[in-house]
């Protein structure tokens, strides 16, 4: 070994942590703190949420609340959307690529009767997955559906 070999290795070692320690302070100083502060720092203490204002007085003879008188296309299709994978389950090879027609009503409590098809076993397969179809209920008279299934 070199005679001034440890006095060297000393010198570069005092800078190095004279320079670790500034790094660290001028990080503490920008706000910047290690993960482990992150980790066992306690959540944000939330504002405390303002009074609310008290509620007007509701006139004696409130109407009430106005019903849906029926179901919108968008709402029907997005219901029968939901069920689409069970329907799928009615394809097979002989079926693919066809249409079944299945035509139901869907009651004011949002459930389904009388599905039926005339397209032989998809279009049964078909109907009784619309026989358990769950829609928004709604005010108002039964809504009569033919729909068209692509299998």
């Amino acid at each position: 070994m070199l005679g001034g070999g440890d006095e060297v290795a000393g010198a570069a070692l005092a800078v190095l942590s004279q320079l670790l320690r500034q790094s660290a302070a001028a990080a503490v100083r920008r706000g910047i703190r290690g993960r482990a502060h992150r980790r066992h720092r306690a959540p944000p203490a939330a504002a405390p949420a303002p009074a609310a204002p008290p509620a007007p007085a509701a006139p004696a003879a409130a109407p009430a609340a106005a019903a849906k008188v029926s179901l919108s296309k968008d709402e029907v299709r997005g219901t029968i959307a939901r069920y689409g994978s069970r329907i799928a389950r009615c394809k097979t090879p002989e079926t693919a690529g066809t249409t079944v027609k299945v035509s139901f009503s869907i009651d004011p409590s949002g459930s389904v009767s009388g599905a039926s098809s005339p397209d032989g076993a998809p279009g049964a397969c078909a109907a009784a997955v619309v026989a358990g179809m769950k829609f928004k209920a709604f005010e108002g008279a039964a809504l009569p559906i033919t729909y068209p299934f692509k299998l």
